[in-house]
Parts: structure tokens; sequence; C-alpha cells
């Protein structure tokens, strides 16, 4: 195994009452974790752009108002429904606003999906992240409701799982369980992402997988897991972000 495969994942956010569990940066999508950061940190548009390179796009193109930044999941957004490209990307960075022409009378249109920003790993080889703009669609704003019960309930369905099939999955039953009281107790929603598998829930599924438990019943929880992980994810770094409140 090489050094990279056991460096751990460089935490952004700091370690309060809860612990966080050590996640390796092999095992985490990396690009997620990132583009998380760079979202939730940003307290403006403004300051998301004047942040990240995105190499086809200007900050003065935008000239929308009610204006909004927000992380998707759309295969998991529960408000809409997406169309290829957009549909085929597990998650974006998406600015929504209303675009209001010279002749508009009425100012009581709905913010839609102006620009639709893809991140990728930048191809010179710098680690660096990009953000390229691949346009918008007629999506409205995802809802991003309060779905803390039913992560609850997810997590809870898997932890049965584990109980019924028993397998060697290292610190995950502890992780799972912690990430229930950290729920139950509404503690940082940024380190119930971190503990609860956000950044690599995958590498759970690959040690059950592993393990001979492939099938229907797996992927139904796996299915079920990552859903109500995506939409907490939405729910926290959209409306409930306390480091975006701090600014």
């Amino acid at each position: 195994m090489s050094q990279i495969d056991n460096d751990l994942l460089p935490l952004w956010y700091k370690e309060e009452k809860y612990p966080l569990f050590p996640i390796r940066r092999a095992d985490a999508d990396m690009l997620l974790f990132n583009c998380v950061w760079d979202v939730a940190i940003a307290y403006d548009y403004v300051n998301f752009f004047s942040s990240v390179t995105t190499p086809n796009f200007r900050l003065k193109d935008i000239k929308l108002e009610d204006i909004s930044l927000l992380l998707v999941f759309p295969g998991d957004d529960p408000t809409n429904s997406y169309v290829p490209p957009i549909l085929g990307m597990p998650y974006f960075v998406g600015v929504y606003g209303v675009d209001y022409g010279p002749f508009d009378l009425e100012e009581d249109d709905l913010p839609s999906l102006y620009y639709c920003f893809r991140p990728e790993w930048a191809l010179d080889g710098s680690g660096d992240i990009i953000y390229n703009n691949i346009g918008g669609s007629d999506n409205g704003l995802p809802s991003n409701p309060d779905n803390s019960a039913e992560l609850q309930q997810a997590i809870r369905r898997l932890l049965d799982f584990l109980r019924e099939h028993p397998a060697d999955t290292g610190s995950w039953v502890e992780r799972l369980n912690l990430s229930l009281r950290m729920l139950a107790k509404q503690a940082n929603p940024f380190h119930i992402l971190h503990n609860a598998g956000l950044y690599d829930i995958d590498a759970l599924w690959t040690l059950l997988l592993q393990a001979g438990l492939a099938g229907k019943e797996l992927l139904a929880v796996s299915t079920l897991v990552t859903r109500q992980l995506h939409r907490y994810a939405m729910r926290v770094v959209n409306v409930d972000n306390p480091y975006r409140r701090k600014q």
C-alpha cells in the first residue's frame, strides 16, 4: 500500500464534542469533498467564483436577480426531474436566478437553473479542481427538505442489514451508531455527514461485496442510504449551513 493510500482526509471543519472517524483519502470521493468545501464556505456566489477556477465562464456573465448558489445531487433531488447531460452528473453546483429582460413587466417569475457547473479534476496534473459550465435548464430550485428522520431510518436499516449479515466492516458499525446519536442531538451537520459516510460510503459497499453479500437486498439498502445522505447534504450545505451563517 502506498503512502498516499494511508493519507487521511484533510479536514476543514474542526472536531468538537463528537469524534470524527479518520477517513483515508484513497477511500474518499475527494472531488465531492472539495466541492462541498467550496460551496459551504462561500457566503455568496461572488465569493465562490472568486475562489474557484471556471475556465469557460466569467463572473460578469451573470446578469440575474434573486440569485442562489446551491449544491445539487440531480439523481436524488426530491423536487426536480433532470435530463441528460445534467442527470448523468453525480453532483453539480447550480446558479439559480431570474433573468428579467428589458420588456418584462411582471416580476413574479421563479428562479431557475441558469448555470450548471460540473466539478472536474484539472488535466494538468496539479490536483486542482475546475468548474466547467455546461449550461442551464428549465429546472427550478430544489426544495431541500429536512430529511433528518429519513436519514436516521436509512442508517437503522443499514445497521439491521449488518447485524443480519455479519462481515468484517472495520469501524463502520461504530461510526453509524455514533451518527444516529449525533442526529438525535442535532450535532454539527457537517460532522454527521463525515461520520455517516457522505465521502466514503462506497468503501463500505466494497467491503460487503468482497464478503459475498452482493444481491438485491444490499442494492436496496445502499441505494436508500446514499439517497438520504445526498439529500441531507443538500439540506446542510444549502440551508442549515453554520459556516455560511458566520460570514
